[in-house]
């Protein structure tokens, strides 16, 4: 129909003075052939809205793609239903220039400001082909603000928060670190440990520091401010510790305790145990007794002659057994000048302490203490020297004329 200067296809009415063509149906457009038409459809059914679309190699509109104008102003391309300004479904979009989000005038290629952006899926930067949720490559990336990596919330003072472990190295076996947490295990801890040949893990290696200060060298459970096991440790310097130190045990007693021989200087000789006590007579009770200073010491009185007998003899049991008694140093001191206290027999697990008169009356009552050291020496080195002028005969010099 045409009236005027309006044209109308399947409709008699204008609404509008201003409308030249107005068409009640859909639009065809191209050659009148199969796979070369495309159609203006506008279903009179639905909601309302527009799509453009084509044909198949059968002969029908491929209505699952084109462009959709939803009423209301959204766009689809690949969809009937846009949900959004524009919403592309079923495959890739690619825009040549810039792209602004709450922008006109964007100065990158992607440019938001004012708002958010989420992306459900993986980001690459520098790579099309994006193996996680962000994938940086070829470049770097400097982020001025908080960076939180595993969890939507960060504390004010932190500049990087990660709600899991942390790796560092080179992505080989044996070249990498972990930064480790867990609440569940021994108590909240952090491990800093590294991997192996196999690329697995050493859990048993590394530093452990343990909530409440306490840190570990070698143990996943350190029992006091430093605890390295299963390993020696080297200090070369000065180390300023203002409680115990135990090596070899847990709970030290003393500023220095080592369960374990010592070794003090580089030629000296290995202590491997030391007792020191005090054996006295309590004049108030009338009877002997022993102050020690170590655990399963013990003294035995075992020898007191008749009134006339010149000496007093006490058993002295170590508490610990040796190999050999020649590794034993035993001396026993007494604080009157006129006695003498000196050792008689020496045992694997004990020894006997004589007591007299230096003068050989009647033994006194007399209070001693005696200190028992075993001792080793240390590998590497010849336990047996020649004795210089060792072979004196008449050839010889008398010692006391012997000079170095």
């Amino acid at each position: 129909m045409y009236s005027g200067s309006q044209v109308g296809i399947g409709t008699k009415t204008f609404d509008r003075e201003t409308t030249k063509l107005k068409v009640n149906g859909d639009i065809v457009l191209g050659k009148d052939e199969i796979n070369k038409k495309f159609i203006f459809h506008c279903p009179t059914e639905s909601e309302g809205f527009l799509q453009i679309t084509h044909d198949k190699n059968d002969n029908n509109w491929d209505w699952e793609q084109g462009i959709t104008l939803k009423r209301g102003g959204n766009v689809g391309i690949g969809t009937t239903n846009p949900a959004a300004k524009l919403h592309v479904n079923g495959g890739n979009a690619v825009i040549s220039g810039k792209v602004g989000i709450g922008i006109t005038n964007p100065a990158a290629k992607l440019h938001v400001d004012g708002g958010d952006a989420v992306i459900g899926g993986k980001v690459g930067i520098g790579t099309t082909n994006p193996t996680a949720k962000l994938h940086v490559d070829g470049g770097d990336a400097v982020i001025s603000g908080k960076v939180a990596i595993g969890t939507k919330t960060i504390h004010a003072d932190t500049q990087l928060q990660v709600n899991g472990n942390i790796v560092l190295g080179k992505n080989e076996n044996n070249k990498k670190f972990m930064f480790y947490t867990s609440p569940n295990d021994n108590g909240d801890f952090l491990q800093i440990t590294h991997d192996n040949q196999s690329g697995n893990w050493e859990w048993n290696r590394g530093i452990f520091l343990k909530r409440g200060g306490y840190v570990g060298i070698g143990t996943r459970n350190p029992q006091v401010k430093l605890h390295v096991n299963d390993g020696d440790a080297f200090i070369d310097g000065t180390a300023v510790i203002n409680g115990n130190v135990g090596i070899g045990t847990t709970s030290p007693a003393a500023k220095l305790h080592v369960d374990g021989s010592v070794k003090f200087g580089g030629n000296s000789t290995i202590i491997n145990q030391m007792i020191c006590g005090q054996v006295f007579y309590d004049t108030t009770r009338k009877h002997w007794g022993y102050r020690g200073f170590a655990k399963g010491a013990k003294v035995v009185l075992t020898k007191i002659k008749s009134p006339f007998s010149p000496y007093i003899c006490f058993c002295i049991y170590y508490g610990f057994t040796v190999e050999r008694r020649q590794d034993l140093v035993i001396l026993a001191t007494v604080l009157d000048r006129s006695s003498v206290a000196s050792v008689s027999n020496i045992q694997a697990d004990y020894c006997e302490i004589i007591i007299c008169d230096s003068v050989g009356h009647m033994a006194k009552r007399e209070n001693f203490s005696v200190m028992i050291i075993h001792y080793a020496c240390w590998e590497g080195a010849d336990s047996f020297y020649p004795i210089e002028n060792g072979n004196i005969s008449e050839e010889y010099p008398p010692i006391m004329n012997y000079t170095v």
